[in-house]
């Protein structure tokens, strides 16, 4: 009489442990290598982040735009909402895709806007937009870069635009970082232990918070790096045009004018 094989429970069983044991092993070297294809994908953005900054201010006479510029389309000051980076440098990258970072979680906007009071959670600049739209994902350095040109000489934030012959090392200043935030800008105080940007994650990192960000600098190429690397130690530091060149030093003065109390040490999330 003949009997037909077939596996037993304890045989099927096994299988299937094995099959969750090999699944729980292999998801999380998946994840991680398509969060490193993301990671390259945006720094192919940020490289050509960096072009854009460079023909801008080749057009500018080498003069890089501010952070913000504050006007609306009717040229009436709005605020941070108006002209801003991204809007200088969008027509010399043709696709504002660039804008957004595909592994940012917000990188995406809830919808098209050009209303300042009612911002759908696109960036800043949006408003300056045929479409209402600005992803957002990268902020420019506020040590370094002018943040506000009011052209009011007695505002503090009115500062001369950034010229290139002014940067000591472009090769070793930061121009873009990311960012979770629809500033456009991010300073020095961002990668500081409790400050609220540190607390509430503003940079944006890879690979969870102890990760590392990708950054642009001002002579337009970019590199991956972990935060903590940028700032520390103090006469090595990336997000200003001057350091200190001692490294007891707890205060920093950027050329652009942008205090920072250095005292608190680099976030906690980058240790």
């Amino acid at each position: 009489m003949y009997r037909q094989k077939a596996f037993t429970l304890i045989e099927l069983l096994v299988v299937i442990a094995i099959i969750a044991i090999l699944a729980a092993i292999l998801f999380p070297v998946f994840a991680q290598a398509r969060e490193s294809a993301r990671m390259t994908s945006c720094l192919n953005n940020m490289r050509q982040l960096g072009l854009g900054l460079q023909m801008y201010a080749q057009d500018a006479d080498e003069t890089f735009p501010s952070i913000y510029a504050g006007y609306d389309k009717n040229y009436a000051f709005i605020g941070h909402e108006g002209w801003m980076w991204k809007n200088a440098i969008a027509p010399y990258l043709k696709n504002k895709g660039i804008f957004r970072c595909p592994s940012n979680p917000v990188s995406d906007p809830d919808g098209p806007t050009n209303d300042p009071n009612n911002d759908r959670n696109n960036a800043f600049g949006h408003v300056m937009e045929a479409d209402g739209l600005m992803p957002q994902s990268y902020g420019m350095n506020a040590g370094a870069t002018t943040w506000v040109d009011t052209g009011d000489p007695g505002n503090g934030w009115a500062n001369k635009p950034l010229k290139l012959a002014s940067i000591n090392k472009p090769a070793n200043l930061v121009a873009i970082g990311e960012n979770t935030w629809r500033e456009g800008d991010f300073g020095m105080d961002w990668f500081l232990e409790g400050s609220s940007q540190c607390t509430n994650h503003a940079l944006y990192t890879h690979r969870g918070f102890t990760g590392p960000m990708n950054f642009t600098y001002f002579d337009g190429h970019s590199k991956n790096k972990k935060p903590a690397s940028i700032i520390w130690p103090l006469v090595n530091s990336e997000l200003v045009n001057n350091p200190p060149t001692s490294t007891t030093e707890t205060h920093l003065k950027s050329d652009w004018g942008w205090d920072v109390d250095m005292a608190p040490g680099p976030c906690h999330f980058w240790k």
